[in-house]
């Protein structure tokens, strides 16, 4: 069964404005270098290198103050400045309860939830028989949908109250 590719449409929404941000067209917002591999440092890792937030952090340790290092990325990463400036200024204020209709911030919300439903569709190349669910707890809560999906958990063990 072949595949059929669909074209990109232009338009409004989250991904025309990732798309004007990637291609640095936000004003206030620079656009990232392309990748290469030339010189000592690659311009795109260093920018993703100065945009993580905490990455300066000092915690006072039992010997005195040390610089943290955050090697648990298994379920979550550190949080990037620019994704989270951008979340700040065009998802936040329009963010609404997505189980109603009543206004236009909860009508925008779930067009951003329906958009981004269908950019993770497009990037893993789903077709209309496959489903996206947004489970709202991360790496985990996806692996434990999975198995309850699966039906292989393991047998419920008594609990004392």
């Amino acid at each position: 069964m072949e595949r059929k590719i669909k074209k990109k449409k232009q338009g409004v929404g989250l991904a025309h404005l990732m798309r004007q941000l990637q291609y640095g067209k936000l004003q206030g917002h620079a656009k990232l270098p392309p990748v290469t591999m030339d010189g000592d440092e690659n311009p795109v890792l260093k920018t993703l290198r100065e945009n993580v937030i905490g990455s300066d952090l000092i915690v006072n340790g039992p010997y005195g103050p040390v610089k943290v290092i955050y090697c648990d990325f298994t379920a979550s990463g550190r949080s990037m400045k620019f994704i989270e400036d951008y979340i700040n200024e065009y998802v936040r204020p329009f963010y609404g309860n997505t189980h109603t209709t009543t206004s236009i911030v909860s009508r925008q919300t779930t067009k951003f939830r329906d958009e981004a439903r269908q950019i993770i569709k497009n990037c893993v190349n789903a077709t209309d028989d496959d489903v996206v669910i947004f489970c709202g707890a991360g790496c985990t809560g996806a692996i434990h949908k999975l198995i309850g999906g699966l039906d292989i958990q393991e047998e419920q063990k008594e609990k004392t109250v």
